[in-house]
């Protein structure tokens, strides 16, 4: 009786991580592709060389809060050499709940290569903001070539909101 108890339990174990396991696949894929989704549109808007598509993606807290976004917008065109080929990447969240009300970060970090160099891509976005919804999309992009990255001195430029370009060494 007590071995029956044990496998039965054991096998409901099993299934529950089995379960919880296909949850969060889930939960990390979506998030993935909203990530992946937005670097594409990050690309084409490049690729057209559109800063009111790019512009669109950025949140309209970000908008009226970054000063010169338009200017931004043109030192990421003009920083990237070649058309770009391909990009893979990643992307990490964080979120939080107060008393009901989510709010979802999502970081995306991309390799984008172009037939002349390699790139490190940095975006930062709210996917959703249930307190503020004007924080809803992206409020900074970073950009360096992969080069500048693996330097021991690289470091970030770390504003809260904006498009960066090159590494701050």
């Amino acid at each position: 009786m007590k071995k029956v108890l044990l496998f039965s339990s054991v096998i409901m174990i099993l299934g529950l991580t089995g379960c919880s396991n296909k949850y969060f696949n889930d939960w990390f894929s979506s998030e993935q592709n909203e990530t992946d989704k937005i670097c594409q549109q990050v690309i084409e808007a490049y690729k057209q060389q559109d800063s009111e598509k790019l512009k669109s993606l950025f949140s309209e807290e970000s908008k009226k809060n970054i000063e010169n976004l338009d200017t931004e917008i043109s030192a990421f065109f003009d920083y990237i050499e070649g058309s770009i080929q391909s990009f893979e990447g990643d992307c990490a969240s964080s979120s939080e709940s107060n008393y009901g009300k989510r709010k979802t970060e999502l970081d995306g970090m991309y390799l984008i290569l172009t037939e002349k160099e390699r790139y490190c891509m940095n975006f930062y976005m709210y996917s959703e903001d249930d307190e503020n919804a004007q924080n809803v999309g992206i409020y900074k992009i970073e950009i360096a070539l992969e080069s500048e990255v693996a330097e021991d001195n690289f470091i970030w430029d770390n504003p809260p909101n904006g498009i960066f370009v090159g590494g701050q060494n």
